[in-house]
């Protein structure tokens, strides 16, 4: 009994702790200034975290993937071994996936910007044509498609951690964008006195 008391404050410990090294990169909007460099820091930390889960669990040997009431628990041994293997492949695959896809092009951007500072970013003037929520949140990730004199880019452009709705049709704003990975790091409304210098 003591045993499973015990072991119950160690996982909801370790989902605390999950918890908090998840959102952790959000604290460089507190650290960091300018806001762009902060978001991209943010960015960063946060797909640093993401890929390396599927690594973390993929090549623990002792991570179980069985679950108790899942249909492969109930197959013989030969065929639990199996399905060990397999999703362990897989996931150790998802983590590859990400890191080639998503990782490595953000890195890059990174450290173009460690080098080259600001000038190395895409900046355009324009307006969002098109706009889609992911995961129900606007704050986590946008994906948005944007206008350049009228004339649609055609790519689609993630945006995280941004505190308002970037999808604000028919108003001309200024991005500040990745060249590799194409995130938008400032999306700001265009005054008029922006407009006449």
């Amino acid at each position: 009994m003591q045993n499973n008391t015990k072991e119950l404050k160690i996982s909801k410990a370790r989902k605390r702790l999950y918890f908090l090294l998840c959102f952790s990169p959000l604290f460089s909007f507190v650290v960091i200034k300018p806001e762009w460099v902060a978001r991209l820091v943010a960015v960063e930390g946060f797909i640093l975290l993401a890929s390396a889960i599927p690594f973390w669990y993929g090549f623990n040997p002792k991570t179980n993937f069985i679950w108790k009431r899942s249909k492969w628990a109930r197959q013989t041994e030969r065929t639990q071994r199996f399905g060990q293997r397999l999703f362990r492949m897989l996931t150790i695959l998802f983590g590859c996936f990400i890191l080639w896809f998503i990782t490595v092009p953000v890195t890059i951007d990174c450290i173009r910007v460690i080098r080259e500072g600001e000038k190395c970013l895409i900046h355009l003037q324009g307006q969002v044509t098109g706009d889609t929520f992911r995961f129900g949140t606007y704050f986590f990730y946008q994906s948005i498609y944007i206008s350049e004199n009228g004339q649609p880019t055609g790519i689609p452009y993630g945006a995280l951690f941004f505190p308002r709705y970037l999808g604000d049709r028919g108003q001309l704003q200024r991005f500040l964008i990745t060249p590799k990975a194409k995130l938008v790091l400032v999306c700001d409304p265009v005054t008029n006195t922006q407009n006449q210098s």
